[in-house]
């Protein structure tokens, strides 16, 4: 009787290690995901044709921003660049 129960023992825990293994390879594929959903250093692109969009240069990096033309106008709009992630009102982002 104890046997079958350290044999039962030890099959659980080959399990464990198993689901251990399949955690660890599903963990560096949703890193993987994140990295492309996520990306930090993704270029925007800002269509050339676009009337509606007015293009700002955010402060601390220098990338464009597109906000919405009338939007720029609003004292109490705060832009986020997307690729610093750095927020500050409409009126510190240079135009």
């Amino acid at each position: 009787m104890l046997g079958d129960i350290a044999e039962e023992i030890e099959e659980i825990t080959e399990f464990q290690g198993d689901l251990a293994e399949y955690v660890d390879e599903m963990d560096d594929d949703l890193s993987s995901v994140e990295d492309e959903v996520y990306n930090e250093n993704e270029i925007v692109f800002i269509p050339d044709d676009a009337d509606d969009v007015t293009v700002l240069t955010c402060s601390r990096c220098g990338e464009p921003i597109g906000a919405q033309a009338g939007e720029v106008d609003d004292e109490d709009l705060e832009v986020t660049c997307p690729v610093c992630g750095c927020t500050m009102e409409a009126d510190e982002v240079d135009d």
